[in-house]
Protein backbone atom coordinates (compact mmCIF):
# COMPACT_ATOMS: atom_id res chain seq x y z
CA UNK A 1 0.00 0.00 0.00
CA UNK A 2 1.18 3.50 -0.97
CA UNK A 3 0.86 6.17 1.86
CA UNK A 4 -2.18 7.39 0.72
CA UNK A 5 -3.65 3.78 1.54
CA UNK A 6 -4.24 3.23 -1.92
CA UNK A 7 -2.68 -0.60 -3.50
CA UNK A 8 0.13 -0.54 -5.48
CA UNK A 9 0.31 -1.67 -8.93
CA UNK A 10 2.97 -3.05 -10.48
CA UNK A 11 5.51 -3.17 -7.41
CA UNK A 12 8.20 -6.04 -7.37
CA UNK A 13 7.38 -8.40 -4.29
CA UNK A 14 10.53 -10.55 -3.16
CA UNK A 15 9.93 -12.78 -0.58
CA UNK A 16 13.69 -14.96 0.68
CA UNK A 17 15.96 -15.27 3.44
CA UNK A 18 18.93 -12.45 3.60
CA UNK A 19 20.01 -13.82 6.83
CA UNK A 20 19.97 -17.67 6.15
CA UNK A 21 22.98 -19.36 5.42
CA UNK A 22 22.65 -20.35 1.24
CA UNK A 23 21.88 -24.07 1.07
CA UNK A 24 19.58 -26.20 -1.73
CA UNK A 25 16.79 -25.91 0.47
CA UNK A 26 16.36 -22.17 0.59
CA UNK A 27 12.99 -20.67 -0.20
CA UNK A 28 12.69 -17.75 -2.59
CA UNK A 29 9.97 -16.45 -5.26
CA UNK A 30 9.99 -12.92 -6.57
CA UNK A 31 6.19 -11.71 -8.08
CA UNK A 32 4.81 -8.44 -9.89
CA UNK A 33 1.55 -7.31 -7.35
CA UNK A 34 -1.74 -7.67 -9.20
CA UNK A 35 -4.87 -4.59 -10.18
CA UNK A 36 -5.42 -5.05 -6.77
CA UNK A 37 -1.78 -4.65 -5.10
CA UNK A 38 -1.30 -8.39 -4.06
CA UNK A 39 0.58 -11.28 -4.81
CA UNK A 40 -0.05 -14.94 -4.08
CA UNK A 41 3.52 -16.73 -2.90
CA UNK A 42 2.81 -21.09 -2.27
CA UNK A 43 5.75 -22.08 -0.69
CA UNK A 44 6.21 -25.69 0.83
CA UNK A 45 7.78 -25.40 4.02
CA UNK A 46 7.56 -23.41 7.15
CA UNK A 47 9.88 -20.28 7.02
CA UNK A 48 10.20 -16.87 8.55
CA UNK A 49 11.26 -14.42 4.90
CA UNK A 50 12.43 -11.08 4.61
CA UNK A 51 9.72 -8.92 2.08
CA UNK A 52 10.95 -6.58 0.05
CA UNK A 53 8.75 -4.55 -1.89
CA UNK A 54 10.36 -2.12 -4.71
CA UNK A 55 7.79 0.00 -6.90
CA UNK A 56 7.99 3.99 -8.28
CA UNK A 57 6.35 5.03 -5.02
CA UNK A 58 9.72 3.57 -3.43
CA UNK A 59 10.94 0.40 -1.40
CA UNK A 60 9.97 -1.34 2.02
CA UNK A 61 10.70 -4.09 3.60
CA UNK A 62 9.07 -6.50 6.70
CA UNK A 63 9.35 -10.03 7.50
CA UNK A 64 6.80 -12.96 7.33
CA UNK A 65 6.42 -15.77 9.50
CA UNK A 66 4.96 -19.25 6.90
CA UNK A 67 2.98 -21.90 9.03
CA UNK A 68 2.57 -25.41 8.13
CA UNK A 69 -0.76 -25.79 6.31
CA UNK A 70 -1.70 -22.00 6.79
CA UNK A 71 -2.64 -19.08 4.79
CA UNK A 72 -0.50 -16.22 6.33
CA UNK A 73 -1.00 -12.52 5.17
CA UNK A 74 0.83 -9.27 5.52
CA UNK A 75 0.18 -5.91 4.00
CA UNK A 76 3.38 -3.36 3.28
CA UNK A 77 3.25 0.63 3.38
CA UNK A 78 5.82 1.95 1.37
Amino acid sequence: YASTGQPIVGATVKLDCNSCSQTGTLQTDQQITDGAGKTNHVFRYPAVLDITVTSTAGTATGVIKLEEGETVNKDIKI
